[in-house]
């Protein structure tokens, strides 16, 4: 660039101006050295300034707009974050072209994690004691908090948590068949269970139609422990369908009491296997009155059979299983 062109005392050639004033093609305009304006826009006529400038702002008004547009249907809350110009770091937002910026510190949102990331890696033992210390001195201000967390998203963890385990079935039994085997959760499990308090809470939850499932199933896993026999992990909401598709009635008598239990077609103590595929509800007295006898047999012989209820047995059990073969699921 010929310096010899303008006077290098007065002026200087820096970023462009946001008209564009573009000086020789060089890319950059001419600012003046005092105040650092440019020059073409000081010898702009007030009338046309003021237009560049308002038109300048309606543009950048659209594109703050569009862009906000875009973090709204992304989740992102816009009252805390903003697009703004590529960071040092070229953190590309989206492919706009724009860094995601927090709108008070103005920091790339990027840089920032890297930075905290960074930092926590460098001083990660120290972090964990303080968090240690932290937790030891406000433990009751903690469980306040977490308390009332749980309290106001209740139903939301509780979706979460059964959406989690249908998802990691075989892990969480895994993991729960790996901790009951240690001996210091044995003990701590007694001295728990022991406490006048739990006592009185699990007898209360007894009695509610969800603990007579709970105690029910913790009797039949039990059962088929003992006796060694094949077992597929089941969770409640699959013994509460298997009854609604028996109407909550008895699969052999029909009969709705409010006492239904769960039949295994194929006895425990004949091979059966503690499966959902052998599973039947069955009020109290066809489960008693059927205790380890041949199924098809003894529903045969009983004064309520119905040839359609026993369809819909075949129909659930499958065939195979109705002539002694043994489900596998």
């Amino acid at each position: 660039m010929n310096s010899l062109a303008f006077d290098t005392e007065k002026y200087f050639l820096g970023k462009l101006c946001k008209n564009k004033h573009e000086w020789e093609n060089a890319g950059q305009s001419l600012r003046s050295k005092g105040n650092k304006h440019c020059v073409a826009c000081m010898q702009m006529p007030n009338a046309a300034l003021q237009k560049a400038r308002q038109d300048r702002a309606k543009k950048e008004a659209a594109l703050r707009d569009e862009w906000n547009e875009q973090l709204i249907q992304n989740g992102i809350d816009v009252k805390v974050f903003k697009l703004s110009t590529l960071c040092e770091n070229n953190h590309d937002w989206n492919e706009t072209g724009k860094s995601l910026r927090y709108r008070l510190q103005g920091s790339c949102v990027e840089c920032r994690k890297n930075f905290l990331k960074e930092r926590y890696q460098a001083n990660k033992k120290g972090h964990l004691q303080r968090c240690k210390l932290y937790a030891q001195a406000n433990s009751e201000l903690i469980k306040e908090i977490k308390a009332r967390y749980r309290e106001k998203h209740r139903e939301e963890l509780r979706e979460k948590n059964r959406r989690y385990s249908e998802l990691n079935k075989e892990q969480i039994c895994a993991r729960a068949r790996e901790k009951i085997k240690r001996e210091d959760y044995k003990v701590r499990i007694k001295l728990y269970s022991q406490r006048p308090e739990v006592k009185a809470m699990r007898k209360q939850y007894l009695q509610t139609e969800a603990g007579k499932i709970s105690q029910a199933k913790g009797s039949r896993n039990r059962r088929a422990r003992d006796r060694q026999v094949h077992r597929t992990p089941y969770i409640k909401k699959d013994i509460k369908q298997l009854r609604e598709k028996f109407n909550n009635s008895c699969a052999y008598c029909g009969c709705s009491s409010s006492g239904i239990q769960i039949d295994h077609w194929l006895p425990l103590s004949k091979g059966g296997s503690d499966t959902l595929s052998n599973f039947l509800p069955a009020c109290k007295n066809c489960n008693m009155s059927k205790f380890n006898a041949e199924g098809k047999a003894w529903y045969e012989k009983q004064s309520f059979y119905s040839i359609k209820r026993w369809r819909k047995i075949e129909q659930h059990l499958g065939k195979l299983v109705c002539k002694g073969q043994l489900p596998l699921f």
